[in-house]
């Protein structure tokens, strides 16, 4: 099977391997093995940037005997705006279903969620979503403490 792309299909396709290396890898210090082939991909997608003329943003790295994405190339990429803008949704939706939950099962004790038909679970859940979406809405997380 043969793939053409144009140059700028091959900075999207930067773009979507800077996106994606971020999720696989920003919180690890050793690069685990479930993620090798995701690794070779890219590096082997990486060494087409002189075909396409984007030298500029993809470098070689000696030491590691690596390719990877320039400093030219992110400074210019939208990807890590897209990062931002998932985890800041991630975030909120996270707090939100946790704090859901918590508060739910305070009310009625610990619940199996695989035990529990789904649109029953979600129909008990939705208050409480609904008041913290309301609540960070239209405060954030201003009126958020911790209490002993």
């Amino acid at each position: 099977m043969k793939i053409e792309l144009n140059p700028e299909e091959y900075n999207t396709l930067l773009m979507v391997l800077e996106i994606s290396d971020w999720v696989l890898h920003a919180f690890t210090d050793d690069e685990p093995q479930s993620t090798r082939d995701f690794r070779n991909l890219e590096q082997k997608l990486l060494r087409y940037a002189t075909d396409f003329g984007r030298d500029e943003f993809v470098e070689y790295d000696e030491e590691q005997g690596d390719f990877m994405l320039s400093e030219a190339f992110r400074k210019s990429s939208p990807g890590i705006d897209f990062i931002g803008e998932y985890d800041d949704n991630t975030f909120w939706e996270e707090l939100t279903e946790r704090l859901a939950y918590r508060d739910l099962s305070l009310k009625e004790g610990e619940i199996d969620q695989e035990a529990v038909d789904p649109y029953e679970f979600t129909e008990k859940m939705t208050p409480y979503m609904e008041k913290y979406s309301q609540e960070f809405n239209d405060h954030g997380i201003d009126r958020l403490e911790i209490r002993e």
